[in-house]
């Protein structure tokens, strides 16, 4: 049974993710997983603050990964298995080989975005399609039904089949 450590950082996903995750047979180690209106979003100290304990987590209970959920609910942070975070393009770049392997043709990352995603999609067979450093213009490209992932440096991940904005929860998924 995977094991994962979830971090809602008491947002709202809080609300919707435990179920998420017992539909996928995970056993999850739930924290912060309580709303808070009052924190709307985290600071760079909270972030950081945040990472720091999950990666504690991940490694104390011996989990396979971690998921920290901005109070957004846009993006997920991710430990590995040994607790080490995992950088956000570190992320991107993992994504994107997942997806290519699965069979996406088109993809779409920013024209910020290390030149590692040309090599990955045109590897597997895939185009890319470099969009302006927005979030605005990965989310317009996203919406064309060639594109089958987006995503940038930045933590923000989309995937277009189930909607062609950013969630967190679905990254996990």
């Amino acid at each position: 049974e995977f094991k994962v450590v979830v971090d809602y950082a008491s947002g709202p996903a809080s609300l919707l993710g435990p179920s998420v995750m017992g539909r996928l047979g995970c056993d999850m180690l739930a924290v912060n997983a309580y709303t808070d209106e009052h924190r709307p979003s985290l600071g760079p100290g909270d972030l950081d603050r945040l990472m720091d304990r999950l990666s504690e987590y991940v490694g104390n209970s011996g989990s396979d990964l971690g998921v920290l959920l901005e109070p957004g609910g846009e993006v997920a942070r991710l430990v590995d298995d040994e607790g080490r975070v995992v950088g956000d393009g570190e992320a991107l770049l993992a994504f994107l080989r997942h997806e290519v392997g699965r069979g996406a043709e088109v993809v779409a990352v920013p024209v910020s975005a290390s030149l590692e995603c040309r090599r990955i999609a045109e590897g597997g067979g895939a185009r890319v399609r470099w969009t302006a450093t927005t979030l605005t213009s990965l989310m317009a490209e996203a919406s064309n039904p060639e594109v089958a992932f987006a995503g940038n440096a930045s933590g923000t991940l989309l995937f277009p089949a189930f909607m062609a904005a950013p969630d967190g929860l679905m990254t996990f998924c």
